[in-house]
């Protein structure tokens, strides 16, 4: 696969020297919480911030998902890769990727995604935590700007079969997805539903 560079991210990286998977492999950052370290490898994520915009930087080496198609594996930001972009066709606002890359080394196989991050978006459980807490014109605009953003896409999500793992809500803005993944054989429309505001916590 030949690797993704964001037209509106492509400037910003270069001018930091981190427009290509050696410099984004190589870059000298935090990891935000401890690697996963299943599957035979090893999955770690870190933040990033450029010039005010942040991003996550996500790197893994040996961390391969099997499935029917890929018998022998692929790195699993493979697969969330392609479902962003999946949601992207769709028109689900959803996480945006700015870099997307693989390489097989010698007894390795890397993978780097660079994600936009969400600053500003609360998660819909953070918000159903605090729903007591908000001000009943804040739960109507919450509910309000679910209901106008969030059903087409939903739906088109539940047709194609995509789970909505994590969504995040702005106010006057809706909702953007964050958990990229489908998952065959289950109903993600009771997921979908499940998280509706308005049935309060």
């Amino acid at each position: 696969m030949t690797d993704f560079l964001a037209a509106d991210d492509k400037a910003l990286l270069e001018r930091h020297g981190l427009g290509n998977f050696d410099a984004l492999w190589a870059k000298e950052l935090d990891a935000v919480d401890e690697p996963n370290t299943n599957r035979g490898g090893w999955s770690s994520v870190f933040r990033m911030d450029l010039e005010g915009r942040g991003f996550y930087l996500k790197r893994q080496s040996n961390y391969l998902t099997r499935t029917l198609h890929r018998p022998f594996g692929e790195p699993s930001f493979a697969r969330e890769f392609r479902n962003i972009l999946r949601y992207q066709t769709l028109g689900i606002p959803a996480l945006q990727a700015a870099f997307f890359g693989e390489r097989k080394v010698p007894g390795e196989t890397r993978a780097v995604l660079l994600t936009r991050a969400l600053d500003g978006w609360d998660d819909l459980d953070s918000l159903l935590q605090q729903w007591p807490q908000l001000a009943e014109s804040e739960q109507r605009a919450i509910v309000k700007g679910l209901r106008r953003a969030g059903a087409a896409p939903a739906r088109r999500a539940a047709d194609a079969r995509l789970f909505l793992s994590q969504a995040h809500f702005l106010a006057g803005h809706g909702w953007r997805v964050s958990g990229a993944v489908d998952r065959p054989g289950e109903d993600p429309s009771v997921v979908i539903r499940s998280a509706r505001p308005d049935q309060g916590p």
